[in-house]
């Protein structure tokens, strides 16, 4: 059975035939006969499907609450004791711009998914550069049962809710179930159905297979002028426009003003006016009560040069210091000008219609700028810079209506790794491979440095080199990195320290040997190249020491 492939048809049968001969007793004779049969079925689990597949969620307007169900179905023949689902992660990818509002799991199927696991989530942002917000719960092991020919349901109903930061048109709602044993290679394997496209456990293979659904719906808007402002990063594509965004430090953001005529008139004469973020900003117009909400930016954002032209709009630019809270002191009250010599230096703009200018009922606008972040490095991902623009007719500010914010939030990136003995086993060798079951062992103890490509030290928010130590485990992990590159990690030896000569790519299952000998001046060090993308932000790098020509001692 070994040799046949994972799959119901992996079987064989044994038969059993029983032939019987006799006589009546009075000369004349009969026979009988008789088979029966056991069909031996090669014991596997595999993800069958993941309802339903391009689920279509149909029209959701402002405000609408809404769930979608994830029906993860496995097929499966197992003997006594099933199998386990090995840390399964489950991920929820939703527009920035729409409320999530909680998940429900089946307790009857999946009793591991209790309330209390499932209310521990953590949220990535613009997740794998998707412009989409990501929800994700790393989840205690499944099991599934013994049985033959038969299914077990995992079981996800999130519920979300629609918001004016939306932008109208289709969204979709894509959802992914990962896990650790999910290829032939691995122990107990449960294999996956859909390409890993977004190579979720980060190891660089996006052809092996996990589980993934993607839901369609339609945002329909109000019947009325509607301001959004979204933002991207300058090195991605038009397409990744988002109500959220995270840059690298110091890079250019793209923001674009939309104006869309949703109501049933054209409309003319009309101001937008646009604070930019700053530390302690409020909302530009107060809301019916008069009171201005605080938007929460940490940061200040540098607007790089003029508005880009649209024939429609006239602009205005203004370096007058903000007036928290009052709309009459910062746009009637502020110094403005079609131009400035420092454009860092503005703080404010509007954007007036030229006379004679009708937007259409169903037209848009787009007005387009970029700004540029600070060193992001003292800041991490609970930063953010928010920026919204108001609207109202002429000068009458006291009108004015707002839309919801747009957010920056730096990017950061994560190298981590193992430095381990490669001890070897009783009558081998070192296998350049982590391994409990070879009596291997973590090197503690050792100093990594962080350097860019180029072999400069990465400083940090001091000044200073970054630089860790392997901890107990020999774990050692760089997670303030600001910007995407290339990098190298230098591991400094430890007396007598060998590196393995057996290079081992490293996997999300292999903690293998992916480090180098070299130099730094004319010290000897163990140093790993790798890359960073904003799609691939998190890497490994593992270490491996020949435990034969090392600090390590073994006791008798």
């Amino acid at each position: 059975m070994a040799s046949k492939p994972n799959n119901a048809s992996s079987n064989v049968q044994t038969r059993n035939v029983v032939t019987v001969n006799g006589d009546n007793g009075a000369g004349g004779t009969w026979t009988g006969s008789g088979s029966d049969y056991v069909t031996w079925t090669k014991a596997f689990a595999a993800e069958y499907e993941h309802d339903t597949q391009n689920q279509n969620l149909g029209t959701k307007y402002l405000n609408e609450e809404f769930s979608m169900t994830d029906n993860i179905r496995f097929h499966y023949f197992l003997p006594p004791g099933g199998r386990k689902i090995k840390n399964p992660k489950f991920f929820l990818l939703a527009d920035p711009g729409l409320e999530f509002k909680g998940i429900q799991t089946s307790i009857g199927q999946n009793p591991e998914l209790t309330p209390a696991v499932m209310s521990n989530y953590r949220v990535e942002y613009n997740f794998k550069n998707t412009g989409k917000t990501a929800y994700i719960w790393d989840l205690p092991d499944l099991n599934i049962p013994e049985g033959n020919d038969r299914y077990q349901y995992v079981y996800f109903s999130p519920k979300f809710k629609t918001t004016r930061n939306m932008a109208g048109g289709q969204n979709s709602i894509d959802t992914y179930l990962s896990w650790d044993n999910n290829e032939e290679a691995a122990s107990n394997e449960v294999l996956g159905k859909y390409d890993d496209v977004l190579d979720l456990d980060n190891d660089g293979n996006t052809t092996e297979k996990f589980s993934s659904k993607k839901a369609t719906y339609l945002y329909s808007p109000p019947l009325e002028l509607i301001l959004t402002k979204r933002s991207k990063r300058a090195d991605s594509d038009t397409a990744q426009y988002s109500s959220l965004t995270t840059p690298d430090s110091e890079q250019i953001v793209d923001y674009k003003l939309n104006i869309f005529n949703n109501s049933i008139n054209g409309v003319s004469g009309f101001t937008f006016f646009d604070i930019l973020p700053h530390v302690g900003d409020k909302s530009i117009a107060p809301d019916q009560q008069g009171n201005y909400a605080d938007r929460g930016s940490t940061y200040r954002l540098e607007l790089t040069g003029p508005l880009d032209p649209n024939p429609n709009y006239t602009y205005e630019y203004s370096t007058t210091p903000v007036t928290e809270g009052n709309i009459a002191a910062n746009y009637a009250g502020a110094t403005w000008s079609s131009s400035v010599s420092d454009w860092s230096a503005v703080t404010m703009f509007r954007m007036k219609m030229k006379s004679g200018y009708t937007l259409a009922s169903g037209a848009a606008d787009d007005i387009t700028f970029r700004a540029k972040m600070p060193d992001t490095i003292p800041l991490d991902t609970t930063d953010k810079a928010v920026n919204t623009f108001a609207g109202f007719s002429g000068d009458s500010y006291t009108g004015a209506f707002e839309a919801l914010s747009n957010v920056v939030i730096p990017k950061k990136y994560k190298i981590s790794g193992k430095i381990y003995y490669d001890v070897p086993p009783a009558g081998g060798s070192g296998n350049g491979k982590f391994l409990t079951t070879d009596d291997d062992v973590p090197a503690a103890g050792r100093t990594v440095s962080l350097f860019d490509a180029s072999g400069n030290p990465v400083l940090d928010a001091s000044g200073n080199p970054v630089v860790t130590t392997a901890d107990s485990n020999g774990n050692f992990a760089f997670d303030n990195i600001s910007k995407a590159g290339t990098y190298k990690v230098v591991v400094t030896p430890g007396f007598g320290d060998t590196l393995s000569p057996i290079s081992v790519t490293s996997t999300s299952l292999i903690i293998g040997n992916d480090f180098t000998n070299n130099t730094s001046g004319a010290n000897p060090v163990f140093e790993s190249s790798v890359t960073l993308t904003p799609s691939d932000d998190k890497k490994t790098t593992n270490a491996a020491l020949e435990a034969s020509n090392s600090t390590l001692k073994v006791n008798m």
